[in-house]
């Protein structure tokens, strides 16, 4: 029983050190929080504008795995984003920044909207690449 709660301090303290980080490497705010919608019409506006992802994100077509670990791989890193969510309370979720490419910093709550909706965006992309084929 003793190694689980210490195995418990220990993630602990690694989540208290992770938080720390986040704010002292981008910072935190008191704005008032994008909302979804009003995230994802800045998203578009900004794709509209010439946005693009910066190269280093963008897929390398040799280095494509197919479908089925493309889905393990997605599924994956849902179940660990949603599990990492819940160690952040909501006044964290609101105020700690983290940096993206075509925003700036944003809030975590904000990333965690944009992530949603660039899904929903790249479903609606492949869905008009397969319905052209």
């Amino acid at each position: 029983m003793k190694e689980k709660n210490d195995d418990q301090r220990a993630k602990a303290l690694q989540r208290s050190m992770e938080k720390i980080m986040i704010e002292k490497s981008f910072g935190s705010t008191a704005r008032h929080g994008r909302t979804y919608e009003e995230l994802k019409a800045e998203y578009l506006t900004k794709l509209g504008s010439g946005g693009l992802a910066p190269e280093k994100y963008v897929p390398k077509p040799e280095n494509e795995p197919d479908r089925e670990v493309l889905v393990q791989n997605l599924q994956s890193l849902v179940e660990t984003l949603c599990s990492e969510i819940e160690t952040f309370s909501e006044q964290e979720l609101d105020t700690l920044c983290i940096p993206h490419p075509l925003f700036g910093l944003l809030t975590l709550r904000e990333m965690l909207y944009n992530a949603s909706y660039h899904v929903e965006h790249h479903q609606v992309i492949a869905k008009q690449y397969l319905d052209n084929k």
